[in-house]
């Protein structure tokens, strides 16, 4: 037991004790005080040291917790306090351990009396100092939208040596708040400091138009916007050419617009926009022009015209003074006449659009529009093309509208063996395309074109060969050649079109009818003739569908329903049934013969059975009945021949009464009538 005792005491002795110094945040400002604590798991004398020397105990307090801890307080701390700090233990075996932590004291970055606005004019170079004192040594760094300012010699933001924020050639854009960040550094202790920064400008003011004639009349307004620019924010006021009627004008909320309603003659003149600011003040001119503009106004707007009649129609121009007319196609420009109306004879379909009629005097020029309507013309020049899915592409369809915008294109297709047009409407949105038709087949093509009145001839007709592969057809499904046998169905499936591409495999799903009831999916091969079902219920519903899959893509589905009815209850012929028909017909023929050998022989079962039920009278009565049917007179057994009347005279067997009463069995019958019973040694008395 000592030796045990005495190996423990070594091996806890070899055991180094944990020891640990907690403190809080290392960084220490100055002036400030800051515990550290050292804890030991094991009892014995602690130590402090300084950078490997011991504490200064006048300015600092080192006190003993336990046995197991000590703290250390630095009061009133100061640069000189900055450097790392030992925990020396040592146990009562004398095993030592220390351990160590950095304490770091700093003086708060300090910006003095760093002005925090600063006010440019654009476009000058402005200066903004950032001076920042702090212990050990400040980093000083620039930051504007939470992004640090990096001078990269290609911005127009510069950083001098001394840290200073330099900006070249400042703009409007250039305003805002910048931080100026002073570190202490390789430690995180930062302060922020923001700095305003505005940039003025003097006023501008623009305006689009300096110079524009309106027509006079109560329903004519005008608006004259005046664009200024400038920092601050100037102030806008306007000068017009006449005060009496001011009643008529209207501002926004800047006044950077002025709003003339009703506009007369009396408006005419120079309205003076005018932009101030601290900065300065500027203005700009505009000159409004009020004057009569000639009307103009047709006898008729629009004209529908059948191609191959006549039109006119009549342009009245008034105005101050009197306007000049000219008719000119408007698409091209082409001058057709000089005179207030406008002949067209023997219209066609390029005859339709729109004519205009200008009436222009010495103030300005008048425009109006007149429609003429009528066919569009037959499409003579248009390509096609085989698009995907079994479609056909028209392209480039070039046709005069007639005068109105196409609305719709009318597109004829056939095969060249039928006799009827199929027929599709369709925007005109190139290309023009033709769906749903059967790959690898010859078509005949037309079109004709539908404006807003009319609709035009079709066009001659032109081949093409659809070349598309697409999804096959649905599968075509012969319920009514389906074959049900017990639980398990065949249905015949036939695939009519592939699409172009031969069919891969048919999806089959099927499910019953009852709820929550989940599909069962298989797949046959493409080349499949009917869909196999078993092992299906009895006396239930079914849902089937079909999927027919290509290279393209798979088919919509076919869907039938068909039912499985219960199966009629059949008597079942077991081998059981077959051995009794066995064992009956086997009974029958025995019977048959023991029958036919006892009413021939008297033997056999029956003839036993007879004498044992019935005794000497069956055997009597048929002995009687032989000697009744002996045609000589005789009666003969055992091979012996007796003269009709007499009674032969028997050995009375063993148990007979008195011995009067003889039988006769087929087992002493002869089986011929030519063996002979041996004589009997018994006498025979005859009656």
């Amino acid at each position: 037991m000592i030796l045990l005792c005495g190996l423990l005491l070594i091996c806890s002795g070899l055991i180094d004790a944990k020891l640990d110094i907690i403190l809080g945040d290392p960084d220490v400002q100055v002036g400030n005080s800051i515990l550290l604590l050292c804890k030991a798991d094991t009892e014995g004398d602690i130590n402090w040291l300084k950078d490997g020397e011991d504490v200064d105990t006048d300015r600092h307090v080192v006190e003993k917790n336990d046995e197991s801890s000590s703290t250390l307080n630095l009061k009133n701390v100061q640069l000189s306090d900055t450097g790392r700090y030992t925990c020396e233990f040592e146990d009562s075996n004398g095993n030592k351990k220390t351990t160590n932590s950095q304490i770091y004291v700093y003086k708060t970055p300090d910006f003095g009396q760093t002005r925090t606005f600063h006010e440019f004019l654009v476009n000058q170079t402005a200066i903004i100092p950032c001076m920042v004192t702090g212990k050990p040594e400040v980093e000083i760094h620039w930051f504007r939208n939470d992004r640090m300012i990096h001078d990269d010699g290609r911005s127009h933001l510069k950083i001098l040596p001394d840290r200073t924020l330099m900006i070249v050639g400042i703009q409007h854009e250039d305003r805002g708040t910048y931080i100026c960040e002073g570190k202490i550094k390789g430690r995180p202790i930062t302060r922020n400091l923001p700095i305003s920064v505005v940039v003025n400008e003097p006023p501008t003011v623009l305006i689009h138009e300096e110079k524009k004639s309106v027509f006079a009349g109560p329903n004519t307004s005008l608006s004259i916007a005046c664009l200024v620019k400038g920092a601050p924010v100037p102030t806008i006021t306007w000068t017009t050419p006449s005060s009496f009627n001011d009643y008529r004008y209207s501002y926004n909320t800047d006044k950077s617009e002025l709003t003339i309603s009703a506009v007369t003659r009396s408006d005419y003149g120079e309205y003076i926009c005018t932009a101030s600011n601290k900065i300065g003040e500027s203005s700009a001119i505009f000159v409004l022009d009020v004057s009569e503009l000639p009307t103009v106004v047709f006898t008729e707007n629009k004209l529908s015209i059948i191609p191959g009649e006549s039109a006119s129609v009549f342009c009245n121009a008034t105005g101050h003074p009197a306007p000049a007319v000219q008719w000119v196609r408007k698409d091209t420009q082409q001058k057709m006449s000089g005179e207030p109306e406008l002949i067209l004879e023997n219209i066609m379909p390029s005859d339709g659009g729109f004519y205009s009629c200008i009436a222009t005097n010495i103030v300005g020029t008048t425009t109006g529009d007149f429609q003429l309507i009528t066919w569009p013309e037959t499409p003579s020049q248009f390509s096609m093309s085989a698009g995907s899915s079994s479609a056909i592409l028209i392209h480039s369809v070039s046709v005069q509208d007639g005068g109105s915008p196409i609305s719709y294109y009318i597109l004829q297709w056939k095969k060249p063996s039928e006799d009827n047009w199929n027929q599709n409407i369709v925007k005109p949105a190139y290309p023009l395309m033709i769906k749903d038709l059967e790959p690898y087949t010859e078509y005949s093509v037309r079109i004709a074109a539908k404006n807003s009145h009319y609709q035009g001839n079709f066009s001659t007709e032109q081949n093409i060969f659809t070349q598309s592969r697409r999804e096959p057809d649905s599968p075509v499904l012969s319920l009514s050649e389906k074959k049900l046998e017990k639980n398990s169905v065949s249905i015949p499936i036939k695939q009519l079109k592939d699409g172009g591409s031969p069919i891969l495999q048919y999806i089959v799903r099927y499910k019953g009818s009852k709820e929550k009831e989940e599909w069962t999916e298989n797949t046959i091969p493409g080349n499949s003739s009917r869909i196999q079902l078993n092992d299906l219920q009895y006396n239930a519903d079914y849902h089937l569908e079909v999927y027919a899959v290509n290279h393209n893509g798979s088919s919509s589905p076919a869907k039938v329903n068909f039912t499985v009815p219960q199966p009629i209850s059949q008597p079942a012929l077991g081998k059981g049934g077959v051995v009794g028909i066995v064992m009956f017909i086997f009974l029958v023929l025995m019977v048959s013969v023991d029958a036919f050998c006892c009413y021939t022989n008297h033997c056999g079962l029956l003839n036993f059975l007879a004498r044992k039920l019935l005794g000497h009278k069956m055997a009597e009565t048929k002995g009687i009945d032989e000697e009744a049917n002996n045609s000589t007179g005789d009666m003969k057994l055992s091979g012996l021949t007796l003269p009709r009347g007499s009674i032969p005279k028997l050995q009375a067997p063993n148990g007979a009464v008195n011995g009067v009463h003889s039988e006769v069995t087929c087992d002493k019958a002869p089986l011929t009538k030519f063996e002979k019973k041996p004589e009997s040694t018994d006498p025979t008395a005859e009656a």
